[in-house]
């Protein structure tokens, strides 16, 4: 969301006296002996860690259930007019992230995104619409106490979050570090962010304007969340100067990866089995002509775990990532997208985006950088509100969802055209949107869900520590294929 990238954004740039350059792409070692490597999954991370064992010399098969790559990079063409497009999936690359070095090396253009240091130019609050005006103090409808009152969303997060990242040991850097968590940090994983909030002197009336932006769309909101995912995310963007998408859609990107990898893709094959012992893994995979089984030197698992949970493995991963497997999940995401024939906000001078309380939680403009009268408006519901909306009918979903979106945007009805949704819980190869640590669970699970188990090896955006980043899955990729690659 756009908050999202404002407040990673405006808090590395401010937090961190650092200038840290990307993550070079530095090619794995050659090998002695070209290795067999299974994939599965051809999301960012199957397709990184692909592309980096290929050219290094080794023979990979990449296994994908869908007919397409990418995973949770989605983007929607249709029902669109004139060549507008949404993304249903993963947003933003940031400047100094391994998806933006691969992107230029593909040659794919970067469309740099308009940044803003606030949440939007509307809040809807308490059942009061209000204007966010740079250098105006907002009217909230609820009373905040002592020196909160007269303070905007973005002061208020500086106050109690954002400005005592600083003082963490390590500082930034350490929550960007390989070595992760630091155990400075894991006392920060036994609470939750609002407790973290609470602890730094916020008020409830606070807390209810702080989580009105991205903070509550993890997971169930921010009573369930792990107070140290969310400084780990605003470490991960040290550095950065600005976020991009792919002009034309960020689908593109694991397109090129697709393109390169030619014959080593097999699509329309799901994972159903993992055998594996002291000398090669086999693996059961199912198609349209039945199952086979294909065996490999090694194996690199990026499936999200809620489909893992259905892989029968012999023999069983060990205890601890069993429980982790199972206990760590993904959020329910909901994405409502109106088409409207004018870009209305623009002549009031607002930018389309806005932070609610109401069901549709945040709203913004997913049409930003692309050109042309058109626009599209997108609301971005999670937890359990998209829930009830995934439980509609499509063209239920899409009128209640406007409905909400018309108390803020009064003219949306006005202008809308149509409009499409994408429901993460309804897709049956992710069966939720990225996943969430719970207070207590990157403690308990995390560095040890990165740890390979014999010849299987495991990436993704959860395995990086960064869920719901195309940072954290490639990370783990090039981590994973690396030390693969450096095996005997």
């Amino acid at each position: 969301m756009i908050s999202r990238r404002a407040f990673l954004l405006e808090s590395a740039g401010a937090l961190a006296a650092v200038s840290v350059a990307p993550a070079a792409l530095r090619p794995l070692p050659r090998p002695t002996r070209a290795k067999r490597v299974l994939i599965a999954g051809a999301g960012a991370a199957g397709l990184c860690a692909a592309w980096e064992l290929v050219r290094a010399g080794h023979e990979v098969l990449v296994f994908e259930a869908k007919t397409i790559p990418g995973g949770r990079i989605h983007t929607i063409r249709a029902p669109f007019a004139d060549g507008l497009y949404a993304e249903a999936g993963a947003m933003y690359l940031g400047s100094n992230s391994l998806a933006a070095q691969y992107a230029r090396e593909f040659g794919l253009e970067l469309t740099p995104l308009p940044f803003r240091a606030d949440v939007g130019s509307l809040a809807h609050v308490a059942g009061e619409r209000i204007a966010l005006r740079a250098g105006q103090p907002p009217r909230w409808p609820i009373t905040l106490s002592g020196e909160e009152s007269g303070q905007g969303i973005r002061a208020l997060q500086g106050r109690y979050f954002r400005s005592r990242l600083a003082q963490v040991e390590g500082g930034l850097e350490g929550l960007n570090a390989a070595d992760w968590p630091l155990p400075a940090h894991l006392p920060y994983d036994d609470i939750s962010l609002a407790e973290l909030w609470r602890r730094n002197g916020a008020s409830d009336a606070a807390i209810r304007i702080m989580r009105l932006t991205y903070f509550d769309a993890l997971g169930e909101g921010i009573e369930s969340v792990s107070a140290l995912q969310f400084m780990r995310e605003l470490g991960t963007f040290v550095g950065a100067t600005g976020f991009f998408e792919i002009r034309g859609g960020n689908d593109l990107l694991p397109r090129a990866f697709a393109e390169r990898l030619g014959p080593a893709m097999r699509y329309g094959t799901s994972l159903v089995a993992i055998r594996h012992d002291d000398a090669s893994v086999e693996i059961t995979i199912e198609g349209a002509a039945g199952r086979e089984q294909v065996r490999g030197d090694y194996l690199i698992v990026t499936l999200p775990f809620p489909l893992l949970r259905r892989v029968a493995v012999t023999p069983s991963f060990d205890a601890t990532r069993v429980r982790a497997i199972k206990e760590i999940q993904p959020t329910s995401v909901t994405r409502v997208y109106v088409q409207c024939r004018q870009r209305f906000w623009d002549a009031e001078g607002l930018d389309g985006a806005a932070a609610t309380d109401l069901p549709i939680q945040q709203i913004f403009h997913a049409t930003v950088a692309q050109p042309g009268t058109r626009g599209i408006l997108e609301s971005y519901t999670t937890g359990p509100r998209a829930r009830r909306l995934a439980a509609m009918g499509t063209d239920d979903r899409l009128h209640s969802a406007m409905r909400e979106m018309a108390r803020v945007h009064p003219e949306l009805t006005r202008y809308a055209e149509g409009g499409a949704s994408y429901v993460w819980d309804n897709d049956p190869w992710a069966r939720g949107d990225f996943s969430y640590f719970k207070p207590g669970q990157i403690r308990r699970f995390f560095p040890h869900i990165q740890r390979p188990e014999g010849r299987i090896y495991f990436a993704g955006d959860t395995i990086g520590g960064i869920p719901g980043y195309i940072e954290g899955a490639m990370r783990s990729a090039r981590t994973a294929a690396e030390s693969l690659a450096r095996t005997p």
